[in-house]
């Protein structure tokens, strides 16, 4: 019974070892072509250049090219789209010597264009990967060359608690310092989550953004040793799901409140709404001097929208992602009825191909691994045999490729 068992121990692992490996061989042996496409911001066209590569098939032999073109269909040269996006090609539209005198009526330098580019992805929610134990900098730590942990803190039921990193205490002094005026502005311990800059400047500056157990929200910082705290408002009194900072001299940060509605900070703490969906999963942010880029993926389709340094939408498009399965996508979804896939907005996520192909397929399988069995004399009316056909029936080809590895005896089995 103890061999039995260690054998059906094994066809399972075997059946592991190859869901993992047949789907690598699988993408190995069908080539797929890349669904590469990318939207940019025309401020000359005041429309969208779209890039895509477009496959032709000469002689037998399929070639892709980059395509340009405009949200209405018309077709433009590589060098024309660089030309009519100049904000985002200024190093190259000067490298040509094509750099306009004037941007939409104003004077700009290529220098100014460049520097003013920048990307940010813009997470919905907060790393649930959290720790609970951080450095608060001081103020004045810029003032030292010595970059060693010092400050450590955590904010547990009794309030914050400062960690002396060299001998494992607590600093009850420094504890009980900020804890007297966290509970003079009202902070209710414990902390649900904390955010920092990852600018450093501003990091020294600024210190935390923490939400108390109520979900208020509040500054943490320390001058001189000395606890600088704020208590700040929430957009529109919304529960805060998660703070994006960024390194621009333009705003602070990005919100997102738990209705997916998104909020820009200024350096001075004040709010404005940005018109845009529901950022819960996320979305990334282009900006160059004149305009800001957000960029949302749903399961079918992408979303651009264009606002000005004011925050006011100026343009959108969405672009249908649907597309028509290729042959590995068929036959995977005979083979392999679950796909697993992780990403930062998504989280873990499963995917159920039809169920009907892949029951069809495992009974098949199953049928088929009872009339080999019969056939070769393996014994078919015990027990055991019984589960290396549900083995079959529930993991199909992986399921049938453990059965098989590890044979029964046909006599006495092991």
């Amino acid at each position: 019974m103890l061999n039995k068992s260690i054998r059906i121990i094994a066809i399972l692992l075997t059946a592991l070892a190859t869901c993992i490996i047949v789907p690598r061989f699988s993408r190995m042996l069908f080539s797929t072509h890349s669904n590469y496409k990318d939207v940019v911001y025309s401020e000359v066209l005041n429309d969208f250049i779209i890039s895509e590569y477009e496959y032709k098939n000469i002689n037998g032999k399929i070639s892709g090219i980059t395509i340009y073109k405009d949200s209405k269909g018309n077709r433009y040269t590589r060098e024309q789209a660089d030309s009519l996006c100049p904000l985002n090609n200024a190093s190259q539209l000067t490298y040509d010597g094509k750099f306009p005198d004037s941007i939409c009526g104003k004077n700009i330098s290529a220098k100014d264009a460049d520097d003013a580019i920048f990307h940010m992805n813009i997470a919905g929610r907060y790393n649930e990967l959290f720790y609970g134990l951080s450095e608060l900098k001081d103020q004045k730590s810029y003032l030292s060359n010595k970059y060693e942990p010092k400050d450590l803190f955590r904010i547990k039921e009794n309030g914050i608690e400062f960690i002396v990193s060299s001998t494992n205490t607590i600093d009850e002094k420094k504890s009980k310092l900020f804890n007297s005026e966290l509970e003079q502005l009202g902070f209710t311990a414990p902390a649900i989550t904390w955010w920092s800059p990852a600018d450093r400047t501003d990091f020294e500056k600024i210190g935390y953004f923490v939400l108390d157990s109520k979900g208020e929200l509040f500054r943490l910082s320390m001058n001189d040793g000395r606890p600088d705290i704020l208590r700040l408002n929430r957009p529109d009194e919304k529960k805060i799901l998660n703070i994006n900072f960024s390194n621009r001299p333009e705003f602070l940060a990005i919100i997102i409140t738990e209705d997916g509605n998104s909020y820009v900070m200024d350096r001075n703490f004040n709010y404005q709404a940005l018109p845009l969906p529901s950022l819960r999963r996320g979305a990334f942010l282009q900006g160059n001097l004149m305009h800001l880029t957000f960029t949302t993926h749903e399961k079918e389709a992408t979303a651009y929208y264009i606002l000005d340094k004011n925050y006011k939408l100026i343009k959108q498009l969405t672009i249908g992602d649907k597309k028509v399965a290729s042959l590995q996508e068929t036959i995977g979804s005979y083979l392999f009825p679950v796909k697993i896939s992780q990403n930062a907005n998504y989280g873990i996520q499963f995917h159920f191909s039809n169920p009907f192909h892949f029951i069809w397929l495992n009974i098949v399988l199953a049928l088929a691994t009872f009339f080999i069995k019969k056939r070769n004399g393996y014994p078919i009316n015990d027990a055991f045999a019984i589960i290396d056909i549900i083995v079959v029936l529930v993991l199909g080809i992986f399921g049938m490729a453990g059965v098989f590895a590890i044979p029964q005896r046909k006599s006495k089995q092991i």
